[in-house]
């Protein structure tokens, strides 16, 4: 039987081997940066752009299955964002690591010109950060599971909106099903840094 959880702090070791083992693989932009977790800085990285924030936000969940030791099988990393504390742009110096900062540079340009603050007059928004399950538990609700209780998180803490990227079909398909509408896409053949 599979449980669902509010993601606490000592999840996080089990959750970073779930996301190496399970996303970084399979995520076609990570895959094609050939970023793993296993060099101790791209971790660090990962961790303060994608991982921190969400582990506190009290929207984040994790799958676990009851009848393997209550295994994480699966996490949904969901942030908050408000006016105020909008993440400020990374340079490339700052963020030291190229591949990395090809991915802050694809994210960036999906939301350079579009203020959803502004664009549905909310001052809270929820940021869907992660979406990642287990390859033996996929395709049985496990993800779509996930992602609606980080909604319903998401409307009771009072966000408005909520924002996210999808990088693979069946994110894509998850997204869809609750209803989010795409407002950008980049064709990953097609985008150039700085070009």
């Amino acid at each position: 039987m599979i449980v669902y959880e509010l993601l606490k702090d000592e999840d996080l070791p089990e959750v970073l081997q779930l996301i190496e083992d399970h996303f970084l693989t399979d995520e076609p932009v990570f895959f094609s940066q050939g970023i793993t977790m296993k060099d101790p800085k791209t971790r660090s990285l990962f961790l303060q752009f994608l991982v921190n924030d969400a582990i506190h936000s009290g929207l984040s969940v994790v799958a676990k299955d009851n009848e393997e030791n209550n295994t994480i099988i699966g996490v949904r990393l969901t942030a908050i964002s408000t006016k105020e504390n909008q993440p400020k742009p990374t340079s490339e110096s700052e963020l030291n690591h190229k591949n990395m900062w090809i991915l802050v540079q694809l994210v960036n340009c999906l939301w350079k010109d579009f203020d959803i603050f502004e664009q549905y007059q909310v001052d809270k928004v929820a940021v869907f950060k992660l979406l990642c399950v287990s390859r033996r538990f996929r395709c049985r609700g496990i993800a779509s599971e996930m992602v609606n209780i980080s909604l319903d998180l998401a409307k009771r803490a009072g966000c408005g909106a909520l924002r996210g990227e999808a990088s693979t079909l069946g994110a894509q398909k998850v997204y869809k099903r609750i209803g989010m509408i795409t407002l950008n896409h980049i064709v990953y053949d097609e985008y150039r840094v700085n070009g």
